[in-house]
This record gives C-alpha cells, structure tokens and sequence, in this order.
C-alpha cells in the first residue's frame, strides 16, 4: 500500500548499508542508501543500470529486511514505523510498460 509523505524531507541520517543477518546462513544484503528522517521512518534507495528476471523479487526482499529490523523480540507491531524503497533504474522494470 502506498503512503504519501506528509511533509518535505528536511533531515536524513544516513544509515549503515549493509543489511544484519541473523544467522550465518541468511543471504547478506547491501542497499545503495539507507536513511531514516526525523520521524523514524525508513528510505532505501538503489540505482540499478540493469535489469533481469529476479529483479522484482530483489526489491520485495531488500525492502523487508529493512523493515522487519525495525522490532526487536517482544516489541509490538504498532511501533513498526512506514519504510519506503526507491529504486532508480535505467530500464523498465516491466517489459510491457513502454511509459
């Protein structure tokens, strides 16, 4: 679901790109940027120059990861705070959207 941003973007901490993993085995994930403003919430922003299949998917994972950090064990799910990806790319994401 989609949600506007309520007001300008005036400050931005800009955060550490790689992404934790939990365990040993978990895939390693690196963002372009990842920030947050002064309302918690959570930006990750990837220039990508090429597109493939999988591309979509990466989008879907990278951003949950970011998102699902924000709770540690027994906070509740009302403190999750809206996380938004941004991706830059040089071709079209889907191959039937000529916009």
């Amino acid at each position: 679901m989609a949600q506007e941003l309520t007001e300008p973007l005036v400050w931005v901490e800009i955060l550490n790109p790689y992404n934790d993993k939990e365990f040993l085995s978990d895939k390693l994930s690196i963002v372009d940027v990842k920030a947050k403003d002064r309302h918690e919430q959570l930006y990750q922003i990837e220039i990508q120059l090429t597109s493939y299949g999988h591309l979509p998917s990466r989008i879907i994972y990278n951003w949950a990861d970011i998102y699902s950090q924000q709770l540690k064990s027994g906070q509740d799910y009302g403190q999750l705070r809206p996380t938004y990806s941004i991706w830059l790319l040089a071709e079209n994401l889907l191959a039937e959207d000529k916009d």
